[in-house]
């Protein structure tokens, strides 16, 4: 139990570090290499539930895009470029 709440408390001092150092919110990790042929794509959410979209970035071999806003909720997927 102690090893939850511990580790609870360093994601939420890490969230924390954007909003205290006045830092955007992409900054908060690091972008994955991105190999020939393929794309990421960085999904934000609105929170942890990770049920409402409120922006992506996209970036790699298929072409670039930002939409929305970023969160400190987001999840990082890696993709073929079609063709």
């Amino acid at each position: 139990m102690a090893g939850k709440i511990v580790r609870t408390g360093i994601v939420a001092v890490l969230a924390a570090i954007p909003l205290a150092t006045g830092l955007p919110a992409t900054a908060a990790h690091a972008s994955p290499r991105v190999g020939q042929g393929e794309e990421i794509v960085v999904t934000y959410y609105s929170s942890a539930q990770e049920t409402t979209i409120v922006g992506e970035r996209a970036y790699g071999s298929c072409g670039l895009y930002e939409t929305g806003t970023t969160s400190v909720y987001y999840s990082v997927n890696e993709y073929l470029c079609p063709g």
